[in-house]
């Protein structure tokens, strides 16, 4: 008796197709993407607590890639790094680093102080910060300005003071130029304060989200 042996089948034309057309469109995509960053430059007039006004340099660098959840929705997105540069004192001060500042101020010790909310940017994770009360870190000059140590805790007497860099980045906004005066930031930030009440003004009963689960 005779056996007819069968075929298994294969791929239809149609699935082989589409599925060389996908791998082909992300290997255009990684191509594309490979060096692709641009890096936008700005000043900021930042009001100081002592009664001076400076203007701050800052910038951020954009890198084109797709969106976590979409890899297929392509954008310049900013990196998680901040580059700030300032005079005061006839001193030169410089910042690069992953904590996304909101103040700039002097201290008691008459230095400059850079606080950030510590949860933002997931700092706080990262450099195992404790959930202290309220939750910024404060950042001080280390032996000399381009290196900066941060406090376990926040200076009380920069409890309330509001707010004097910006958190919305330039590349929105082309149209202002490399410029921004304090009333650019007041009308920029101003949906972000809404949203974050604790980014208007450094808040003594701020406690973060993750804080407030690891109580219960």
């Amino acid at each position: 008796m005779n056996e007819r042996v069968g075929r298994t089948a294969g791929p239809s034309a149609a699935t082989r197709w589409r599925g060389w057309t996908q791998s082909l469109g992300v290997a255009f995509w990684a191509i594309l993407l490979t060096g692709c960053s641009k890096t936008v430059h700005w000043e900021e007039e930042v009001p100081l607590n002592t009664g001076e006004t400076i203007w701050v340099k800052r910038s951020v660098r954009y890198e084109l890639g797709g969106d976590s959840g979409n890899p297929m929705d392509v954008a310049y997105r900013p990196d998680r790094v901040e580059r700030l540069a300032f005079t005061w004192n006839q001193r030169e001060y410089r910042y690069e680093g992953d904590a996304v500042l909101i103040l700039l101020a002097i201290s008691s010790k008459n230095q400059p102080v850079l606080v950030a909310p510590a949860s933002w940017n997931d700092w706080d994770t990262r450099h195992q910060f404790a959930c202290a009360k309220p939750h910024y870190v404060q950042f001080a000059p280390n032996n000399g300005e381009k290196e900066w140590s941060w406090s376990p805790a926040t200076d009380p007497s920069l409890y309330g003071m509001k707010s004097n860099l910006m958190l919305q980045r330039p590349i929105h906004y082309k149209n202002l130029g490399p410029r921004y005066l304090a009333s650019d930031r007041e009308s920029l930030d101003r949906s972000i304060w809404v949203k974050s009440p604790h980014t208007r003004s450094i808040d003594a009963n701020y406690v973060a989200e993750r804080c407030k689960e690891e109580k219960r």
